[in-house]
C-alpha cells in the first residue's frame, strides 16, 4: 500500500517553499539548447551535471514507458536516456513499467554507473492536453499537472531518506 499522504506531508504542509526553490534557464541535464549562426548548438551550465546527490526528472511519454522503451523515445528524454545509458534498451526496468502506468504516475529509479554509483532518475508521464475530445477547465488542467507533481515529490522524498540518498531534486 503506498504511504504518499504522509510521505508528501513537509512539501504539502502549506508553509512556503520559495526559499527552496531556484528557476534555472538550463535543462535538468544542466544544458541548454541555443540557436547561433543558424545552427543549434548545447551549452553546458555551472551547475554541470547531475550527481550522486541529484534526482532528476525525465517527462516520459506513457507509450514509450509501456510499449517502446527508451530506444524510441526522442526529445529531452532520448538526452536523458543518452546520459542514463539506456537509450538503447528495449523496455524500462520492471519496477519502472509496472509503477508509471498512466498519466500523473512517477516512479524514482536509480541507474548504477561503470565507475561506481548511480544516476537518480524519476520517470514521470504528466497529462497530454494535445487532440483531447474531453473538455476540462483551466482548474481540472492544474489539478492534473499538480497531481503529477505531488508523485514526483513522493518519489523523491522516498529516496531521499534513504541512507546516503540524494537531496536535490531538478524538475
Amino acid at each position: 500500500a503506498t504511504k504518499w499522504p504522509h510521505q508528501v506531508a513537509p512539501f504539502m504542509s502549506g508553509a512556503p517553499i520559495s526559499g527552496l526553490l531556484k528557476v534555472v534557464d538550463y535543462s535538468v541535464l544542466g544544458q541548454q539548447l541555443v540557436r547561433k549562426d543558424g545552427k543549434n548548438r548545447v551549452i553546458e551550465h555551472g551547475a554541470g551535471r547531475p550527481d550522486a546527490d541529484t534526482v532528476f526528472c525525465d517527462p516520459a511519454g506513457l507509450c514509450f514507458i509501456q510499449d517502446t522503451g527508451p530506444r524510441h523515445a526522442g526529445g529531452a528524454s532520448d538526452e536523458i536516456y543518452r546520459f542514463l545509458g539506456i537509450k538503447n534498451d528495449d523496455a524500462f526496468e520492471e519496477p519502472v513499467r509496472k509503477a508509471v502506468t498512466e498519466e500523473g504516475r512517477a516512479k524514482y529509479h536509480a541507474y548504477p554507473q561503470e565507475g561506481g554509483g548511480a544516476f537518480h532518475c524519476i520517470h514521470v508521464v504528466g497529462p497530454d492536453f494535445r487532440g483531447r475530445d474531453d473538455a476540462f477547465t483551466r482548474d481540472e488542467a492544474k489539478g492534473q499537472l499538480a497531481e503529477a507533481y505531488k508523485n514526483v515529490l513522493c518519489e523523491f522524498r522516498a529516496a531521499a531518506c534513504g541512507e546516503g540518498g540524494p537531496k536535490k531534486l531538478r524538475l
